[in-house]
């Protein structure tokens, strides 16, 4: 009874670690690759073509829910990666990316896990003592014909960087001079970071002009999980919320499902494509016609996953080439959604704080405590359904929303939402009813959506005191033309369908445009017709630009525009933008017409930061700004002065060498100076970039341990990676030990303090490096024993050569592990 108890006990508590698991992190599977329990006895021996009994059939009913892993080997070959397996309902089940790793496709509408007796032409034998999985598939002659590109895009190799403690002081001021007055404001951000974790705050200033106050904007505490793509925010935040609705800020506590942790992860379906060859034959992947890939299959079925490309409808090409230079043409049209979710994922969020309002002109403006949440879940390529809710403040409001693709062609997303509001002894009830229609891509692009409001419906932004959501429809159509430039057409109309504070009377808005644009030569020409109405009236303007590029990154333009109410306007700008650090840039505006403005700029780019000043007439009165912006950032003992702390950033230890140039990713952007470190900025966050040292630029007295580094860096992070770059001046030593006789070569030996290692060579003769400071030589034999040497009285050479004649330097003592001071000798 006892025995029979604790099965039962392991097998439930297996059971809710596998629900706890699945229900933290949907992505990923259970971590335990033998999840059967050991009491259970052995099944009986496999057999091909179908389930072998299973060590599971004595289980109690829950535990055949488990998800495991196994080896496998298809038609005789060795996958390098396990297979992710269940058994729903006492069959064995495959996961859906399993089965693509494979080579195979899962059936249409086929849930996270698919019944490998349902899949035609595979057989399969399952050894439960060795969890081995042999599959034979008729249709798949190689399982070398399965690229997945996905994978391919992953980066190798981990980061090999030490994350450091990081203080950020990003700033951006600016000091006004005009009819009103001398004016100082700007803004101030502090970041506390190391790795994952970031405290931030920030603060907007003004000063004079009669007007002075402090306002604090975001102040947080974030703690990000990139292994299970998850991120938790303590203070303030944005409420994530469904894709029609009004996010609001609160002050609590958010935990959500964040995908940019992991760069690589592709949370939507990209298409796949499938075929057969009949011989070996050589691939080349179009999309939209550009050759993306080559590759060189053999004869059987061959499978594309995963392939990259834009979101939007395309079509993708393969062309097949064989021996004699015979060529076939395959292609498939597709719809890529970027809203959609690869089935078995999830993206969620649940919020809990009070609704922020007046942000940026009052610091701790909070309302009533309110609670929100999302959940969106793939169910399949070409549907993802969603579900939402809020509440606080009297509201109650909760809806869902599906987006799914139609064939090759769009995009279509719905949502209904209701709502129930009790406040104050005011009660309504409304709904809202949203649609999305988009086809994006190749020309023609379009986007209608619309959204219809009972006069009943709230969300937590109007109980609070915001306008109701309104009623709307809106168009927009993209054209392109090729050569003949491109055309668009936008029209919005929107409607109040409810009196409130903010809105004391009911009023409708229709805005409609229409805009071309095209180049010829180097000159881009825009233009642009619209029309708007409101408040009963309507009004028409036109606008036409052209823009000529003088060389470099200089630009000449002119404008001239029209609107019915304010009367005309002609511009003319020369703009010099300062990009590159080091760079001066420039800029000139002349307007007439309804404003007259003589406006002139200049301003330098630095690698510590930007500084522009810039002076104007306008109307007659006279106007000059003066601006600065950058951050500080201290880490590593040091201080550095950047012009921006919002990427990633690396400081590299150089040892003292100097002259010496860094590159990431293989471009040159700093040279090692006087400073022992040197703070590389604007890494891709959480990227794996390479950071290392231009081959060509290593002078002569410097070596380095390494070429070069990857790492991946969180934004507005710092840390630290060592080349092992340092100075070098050889000098070669003969080294005897105390009864005058010379080392056996290979006798390892170090350089202290720096703790560098090296070899004695033939003839006892060494080389260590003068440059690194050292006084002191050990020796350690082996048996145990150390020798110790001084190099205080050593005179050593001025220059990178070694001396002709090499200095002797005799071991006087030989004890073990004990200098001979501490035996007082000589």
């Amino acid at each position: 009874m006892s025995s029979r108890r604790h099965a039962a006990l392991k097998t439930a508590s297996g059971l809710a670690t596998v629900l706890t698991a699945l229900a933290a992190q949907p992505v990923r599977a259970a971590d335990d690759p033998f999840a059967l329990d050991p009491a259970i006895p052995p099944a009986a021996p496999p057999t091909s073509g179908g389930l072998a009994p299973s060590l599971r059939q004595t289980a109690a009913p829950a535990a055949r829910e488990y998800i495991f892993f196994a080896a496998a080997s298809v038609n005789g070959r060795e996958l390098t990666r396990m297979v992710k397996l269940s058994e729903p309902g006492g069959k064995l089940a495959i996961a859906r990316a399993s089965l693509a790793t494979i080579g195979l496709t899962a059936p249409a509408g086929a849930a996270e896990f698919v019944v490998l007796d349902t899949l035609p032409g595979v057989t399969y034998a399952m050894n439960w003592q060795t969890y081995q999985l042999t599959l034979s598939v008729q249709s798949l002659g190689n399982p070398d014909n399965v690229i997945d590109y996905a994978a391919a895009r992953r980066r190798a190799g981990a980061s090999s960087a030490e994350p450091l403690a990081a203080l950020t002081l990003g700033y951006d001021l600016s000091l006004q001079a005009g009819p009103g007055g001398m004016r100082l404001g700007g803004q101030i951000a502090t970041r506390f970071s190391k790795n994952n974790l970031a405290a931030e705050s920030g603060w907007t200033f003004v000063t004079g002009g009669g007007d002075s106050r402090v306002v604090r904007l975001d102040s947080r505490i974030t703690l990000d999980d990139p292994a299970h793509l998850r991120s938790v925010t303590l203070g303030d935040f944005i409420q994530s919320s469904s894709v029609d609705a009004r996010a609001v800020r609160m002050g609590g506590i958010q935990v959500a499902r964040n995908f940019a942790l992991q760069p690589d992860f592709i949370s939507y379906p990209l298409p796949d494509f499938a075929g057969e060859l009949a011989v070996p034959q050589q691939l080349d992947l179009i999309v939209n016609d550009r050759r993306l890939s080559r590759a060189t299959l053999q004869a059987g079925s061959f499978s594309l996953r995963n392939v990259p490309v834009a979101a939007g409808h395309g079509r993708l090409g393969v062309v097949v080439r064989d021996t004699l230079g015979r060529e076939q043409y395959l292609q498939l049209d597709y719809y890529v959604s970027r809203q959609l979710l690869e089935p078995g994922i999830s993206q969620w969020s649940g919020s809990l704080g009070k609704v922020r309002r007046r942000y940026g002109l009052a610091s701790g403006d909070y309302g009533p405590l309110a609670v929100s949440g999302v959940l969106r879940r793939g169910i399949s390529q070409r549907l993802t359904l969603g579900l939402s809710g809020e509440g606080g403040n009297g509201l109650v409001q909760f809806g869902g929303d599906a987006t799914m693709t139609i064939g090759a062609l769009a995009e279509l997303t719905g949502s209904v939402k209701v709502s129930h509001l009790n406040q104050a002894g005011l009660t309504r009830d409304g709904r809202a009813v949203s649609f999305s229609l988009t086809s994006a891509g190749r020309s023609p692009s379009l986007r209608l959506s619309g959204r219809v409001v009972s006069p009943g419906y709230d969300d937590l932004a109007s109980a609070g005191g915001d306008a109701p959501p309104s009623k709307f429809i809106a168009l927009a159509l993209d054209f392109d033309l090729g050569k003949a430039g491109g055309l668009s057409f936008n029209a919005v109309r929107e409607a109040d369908v409810r009196i409130s504070p903010r809105l004391p009377a009911l009023a409708a808005r229709t805005v409609a445009s229409l805009s071309y644009r095209t180049s010829f030569g180097r000159a881009n020409l825009f233009a642009d017709l619209s029309w708007r109405r409101s408040d009963g009236r309507g009004t028409t303007a036109a606008f036409v630009g052209l823009s000529l590029p003088l060389g470099g990154r200089t630009i000449v333009s002119a404008a001239l525009s029209h609107d019915q109410r304010a009367g005309q306007q002609f511009d003319l700008a020369l703009d010099h933008p300062a990009i590159v650090p080091g760079e001066l840039g420039y800029g000139l505006r002349l307007s007439a017409g309804r404003t007259e403005l003589v406006q002139g700029q200049l301003g330098y780019q630095g690698g510590w930061g930007r500084v522009e000043a810039a002076a104007e007439l306008i109307r007659g009165q006279a106007a000059a700004r003066l601006s600065a912006r950058g951050a500080l950032v201290v880490a590593g003992g040091g201080v550095f002065a950047v012009k921006d702390s919002a990427n990633g950033m690396v400081l590299v230890d150089t040892g003292g060498a100097q002259g010496v140039k860094l590159a990431r990713d293989n471009l040159p952007v700093a040279t090692t100076g006087a400073r022992r470190q040197v703070l590389m900025t604007d890494l891709i966050p959480r990227t794996a970039m390479r950071i290392g040292i231009v081959s060509d630029s290593l002078p002569s007295g410097v070596i380095a341990d390494r070429q070069s580094a990857l790492v991946a860096v969180p934004g507005g992070t710092v840390a630290r990676v060592d080349l092992g770059l340092r100075p070098y001046r050889p000098v070669t030593l003969q080294l005897l030990d105390h009864r005058g006789q010379p080392f056996a070569p290979g006798t390892a030996l170090r350089t202290l303090p720096s703790g560098s290692a090296g070899l004695i060579g033939f003839g006892s003769v060494t080389e260590i490096n003068a440059a690194a400071g050292d006084r002191r030589i050990e020796v350690t034999l082996d048996d145990g024993s150390t020798c110790l040497a001084e190099l205080a009285d050593l005179s050593l050479p001025g220059s990178n050569a070694a001396p002709a004649e090499p200095a002797t330097l005799r071991c006087f003592g030989r004890m073990r592990r004990l200098p001979i001071a501490q035996l007082g000798g000589k």
